[in-house]
């Protein structure tokens, strides 16, 4: 099935066979009176779901003046089979997609899965990075099919009825062209190498500065698609090789963890002087070790706007088992630990961190995670935003997508939910 397109057709195959054409077109003087009429087929629906009264309701918000006021208030859509109309649904200016309606006779057909794809390409040409809808239960996995995900909840009464409306957000990434560059910084007097991923448009974009878990790789899937997603929604994505601890050149002693600190800060210095960022939007986020690193560098830095933690590793000081015989055993390598490194490891004030990023900080786990256990990391998280990603690994194995939309959503909504026109 193609997108329906204002001005275009498009055609849904239908489970018995039967092809319906339908037309995607804005709301026309006229149209009001057959608007009322898909309406009313749903309220048989919405009367089982929620009683009479809110049917009523449902009916009185929605005369034939009302809907004539709505289609100047915002983006108003029909989906017409010839001349007739079967479907209809709104974008109001601040991303708030209306109810979507189809007459009763023609659901299941993909007339809905279309007006949401015209509401969101309209969204899209307006500057909007995300798109929301209220809905009731019945409704939400058909949301969840085109790519919202909750982010909230409403309870309404209705007589003697109390009725859960699902807040459902979509992140909506503009048309952009991947544009990965090496780079290199400075730091403690060595060149450091980095993965640029630039957006399309230059101008006061946010950058995201992307850690890799230890003896991990910038490569990575996880982080190869987080910075692809970011990128499409107009990030410049940071990714930088932690010296003696990427995949790459492993190093054969363990590093002190302020090494890594320090090539934090200067990654995040590098990330404020590109060329085109806007310097009061860097954030941070980071897999496994890289997401204690990143916690230890925002617990000093208040520029710091939002972290987003996957799979956060354990407490530093809890590695402590594996230093056995002055060797670190881990993924296969045997790394000599040093009494300088043994002492920043075991030194690391991570709750003090965790405590000073509560508010700032999203985590996305996984579920089962061989290297850190679920009850373990919410203690230790309690508190924070946190989504729990099922039936996947500590790597996110089969969901690096669904991670990624996790964070994209998290920073979207809480810092640049709105592009300026």
């Amino acid at each position: 099935m193609a997108k329906g397109i204002e001005g275009r057709c498009f055609q849904a195959q239908v489970l018995n066979r039967e092809s319906v054409l339908v037309r995607i077109r804005k709301f026309s003087n006229g149209d009001e009176r057959a608007c009322r009429r898909v309406i009313e087929s749903n309220c048989e629906a919405v009367a089982q779901q929620c009683g009479k009264a809110v049917a009523d309701d449902l009916m009185e918000c929605n005369s034939l003046r009302r809907l004539r006021e709505k289609s100047r208030e915002s983006f108003f859509v029909v989906a017409a089979d010839g001349p007739r109309v079967i479907g209809m649904s709104r974008l109001e200016p601040n991303g708030v997609v209306g109810n979507v309606y189809v007459l009763h006779s023609k659901q299941r057909r993909g007339i809905g899965s279309a007006i949401i794809h015209r509401l969101e390409n309209e969204a899209k040409q307006q500057g909007l990075n995300a798109i929301g809808a209220g809905v009731l239960s019945n409704a939400q996995n058909f949301y969840e099919k085109h790519g919202f995900r909750k982010s909230g909840k409403n309870v309404v009464r209705a007589g003697n009825k109390t009725i859960a409306i699902a807040k459902m957000t979509k992140c909506i990434a503009r048309e952009g062209v991947q544009k990965t560059a090496t780079a290199f910084f400075k730091s403690h007097d060595r060149r450091i190498r980095a993965l640029v991923d630039l957006p399309k448009e230059r101008k006061c974009f946010p950058v995201l500065v992307l850690c890799h878990g230890f003896l991990g790789h910038p490569k990575q899937k996880l982080l190869a698609i987080v910075a692809k997603r970011f990128c499409q929604a107009g990030f410049a994505v940071i990714r930088f090789f932690f010296t003696n601890a990427n995949a790459e050149k492993p190093g054969k002693n363990v590093p002190p963890v302020h090494w890594h600190e320090q090539e934090l800060r200067d990654a995040l210095a590098f990330a404020r002087n590109l060329q085109g960022a806007d310097a009061k939007r860097v954030f941070l986020a980071g897999h496994s070790y890289g997401a204690n690193v990143c916690l230890l560098v925002a617990r000093d830095d208040p520029h710091i706007k939002a972290l987003v933690l996957f799979a956060p590793g354990r407490e530093l000081k809890e590695y402590a088992h594996l230093f056995e015989n002055g060797v670190m055993k881990l993924f296969g390598k045997a790394l000599v630990v040093t009494n300088r490194a043994r002492r920043d490891w075991l030194e690391a004030d991570l709750d003090y961190a965790v405590h000073k990023s509560r508010r700032k900080t999203f985590v996305v786990a996984a579920n089962p995670d061989d290297f850190v256990s679920l009850p373990s990391l919410q203690k230790r998280f309690a508190g924070f935003e946190t989504r729990v990603l099922k039936g996947t690994d500590h790597f996110f194995n089969g969901s690096e997508e669904k991670a990624a939309a996790e964070a994209l959503l998290f920073l979207e909504k809480k810092v640049c939910a709105k592009k300026s026109k």
